[in-house]
């Protein structure tokens, strides 16, 4: 049994003391596939992302703006998520809209245009941060006629909302809060299984019974778990549908071999 976790922070300074011992209970737990997000802006975190690839073979990258960073974006910004080149970017991302940040909202849609419009120029799916603004980042999608598809990463909408981005192409992705958000599981249970993956959001959004901690990619069993109580099927089909996913829009269906 493979398992996938779309999203990881694995920079995150919260891993710094132990992120092999992460990794090792990563492995332990048949994690298969960790798309890890790194920012673009942040030249340490880049070099570092690329050595986490060089170090784990499992280890994948998406690269990106977020929203709360909006503000950073310029000519040479641009010219690095063009030129960025390794056979583990997975795809452009985090991008997105937050009305939460204190960054203004007409920054992030056209920052979010920006990165669009590279993922189109690169044949990259995008990984879409979201809160609250969905009718916005759909129709900027519509609008730049974004057809490459991507995930909406740790998806907060409801199912009328996940209707519209499931039309365009696009994978709805669960975190840990799906053992616990009402909203999640109505989605979850509508969605169509084979547009559905899963991801930890580490070191963020862990599941239950480990709300409070630091989140982790070996946790990912438990969104995997009650993704399956709410589907009825097995967790080895769970794991087999979701990682089969993950591999359609990140890997463009091609399975890789992995130490």
């Amino acid at each position: 049994m493979i398992l996938t976790d779309s999203h990881a922070h694995l920079l995150d300074k919260s891993f710094e003391k132990d992120l092999e011992e992460v990794m090792e209970r990563a492995k332990i737990s048949n994690v298969g596939y960790i798309n890890n997000c790194v920012d673009i802006t942040d030249d340490k975190e880049i070099e570092k992302g690329i050595e986490l690839t060089n170090k784990y073979a499992n280890v994948l990258l998406s690269i990106g703006v977020h929203p709360y960073d909006a503000e950073s974006w310029s000519e040479k910004i641009e010219k690095k998520l063009l030129s960025f080149s390794s056979d583990r970017l997975t795809a452009i991302g985090e991008i997105g809209i937050d009305p939460t940040y204190d960054v203004p909202i007409e920054s992030q849609k056209r920052v979010f245009k920006y990165q669009t419009d590279i993922a189109k120029k690169r044949n990259l799916p995008i990984v879409i941060h979201c809160r609250h603004l969905f009718n916005e980042v759909y129709e900027i999608l519509k609008e730049e006629k974004f057809l490459i598809g991507g995930i909406l990463h740790t998806f907060s909408g409801t199912w009328e909302s996940a209707v519209k981005f499931l039309d365009l192409g696009f994978y709805i992705s669960f975190s840990g809060v799906l053992t616990y958000s009402k909203k999640a599981k109505d989605v979850a249970t509508k969605a169509p299984f084979d547009r559905i993956i899963v991801e930890t959001d580490s070191p963020y959004l862990p599941p239950l019974p480990y709300k409070g901690q630091r989140n982790e990619p070996s946790y990912i069993i438990r969104t995997i778990e009650e993704l399956s109580r709410l589907k009825g099927c097995s967790i080895e089909k769970t794991a087999e549908i979701t990682t089969n996913n993950f591999i359609s829009i990140f890997l463009n269906g091609r399975r890789k071999k992995w130490n």
